[in-house]
């Protein structure tokens, strides 16, 4: 893990040199409400580092039983078990292209980095045992298209636009058993606009919804054929330049909500009805104005409203764009 994070770093480091933030406040797969130009070409890249410390009782005690602290109607986040670590790292990229100024096609990779070590109950031993996992690989791929259905009124800056994605379930098994990929053909549809209030304000926006198919079968996979759950999703955000125009302050809100996890049968999963509510804060530095030819930009995720599996107090965004 140590070795592939240095190598991510480096990665970053290379991507924040060469190539230029143009927006922070796209939505992660299909980007920023607007075309990069008929026959213009636009890349973003993404890194998101994230180490958990809380999980959903629930999953405490689905590990240890007897022996949790917690019983089934806890139902609230908790510290991790000693010993216990799950975290993450994802490197993103997308390549936007443009068919016209109106519409917009493209494709989204994410590779993902995992170090957990957690326990999970043996029912062949019939008790805890621990189970780590230190694995990497590409975690999915989607294919988009954005097609802007409003022009340009005086304040709408780029309009109304609708996108649309799929991602086919194209990972190998052990790539889904440890986590890295989710076994699903999934579908997503996003509407997203940007709003110019003032000279120095704009906001920004989307919401979604993500169809997600069960897990496909895999040999003595015990999650095989379960249904994850759909999502609904928001982002809405307020962005102030600042400083002679060379910062750019970002601040603003995005989560989820789930449908809850079922089984073969259709059987709703315990309490799995999960969701993500946060924070988003970032800064844009881009010293070289009016041209911007070059600019650095990160930030920070922070939860204030979640029940998830596991999950970070916050993480760590770094965005690029060329």
């Amino acid at each position: 893990m140590r070795r592939a994070l240095t190598i991510s770093i480096f990665i970053i480091i290379i991507t924040l040199i060469f190539t230029l933030p143009y927006q922070v406040k796209g939505e992660e797969i299909v980007g920023y409400p607007m075309s990069p130009g008929k026959g213009k070409f636009l890349f973003r890249g993404r890194f998101s580092m994230q180490t958990a410390q809380m999980c959903y009782s629930d999953i405490v005690f689905s590990a240890l039983r007897g022996q949790s602290p917690y019983d089934t109607s806890y139902n609230t986040m908790v510290e991790l078990p000693n010993g216990w670590r799950y975290k993450t790292i994802h490197i993103s990229g997308a390549l936007n292209y443009g068919i016209n100024e109106g519409i917009t096609i493209g494709i989204y990779t994410k590779l993902s980095l995992l170090d957990i070590e957690k326990q999970v109950w043996s029912e062949a031993q019939n008790q805890p045992v621990w189970n780590t996992i230190e694995d990497k690989g590409l975690s999915s791929v989607w294919l988009f298209a954005q097609c802007r259905i409003i022009s340009t009124p005086p304040a709408l800056k780029n309009g109304l636009y609708i996108a649309v994605g799929v991602k086919p379930d194209i990972n190998t098994d052990d790539q889904v058993i440890h986590g890295i990929a989710t076994g699903t053909n999934d579908a997503k549809i996003v509407a997203l606009s940007h709003i110019d209030p003032t000279k120095n304000i704009s906001l920004d926006g989307d919401v979604w919804y993500q169809y997600t198919s069960p897990i496909r079968e895999i040999e003595g996979y015990t999650m095989s054929n379960y249904n994850p759950g759909d999502k609904i999703g928001y982002r809405i955000v307020i962005a102030r330049k600042i400083f002679k125009n060379k910062l750019l302050a970002v601040g603003g809100f995005t989560g989820w909500m789930s449908t809850p996890i079922k089984n073969t049968n259709g059987t709703t999963m315990g309490d799995t009805n999960y969701y993500s509510h946060s924070v988003l804060l970032r800064l844009k530095y881009q010293p070289f104005i009016p041209k911007n030819k070059i600019s650095v930009a990160g930030g920070v995720l922070i939860p204030y409203y979640v029940k998830t599996p596991f999950a970070p107090r916050f993480s760590i965004n770094i965005l690029s764009f060329i």
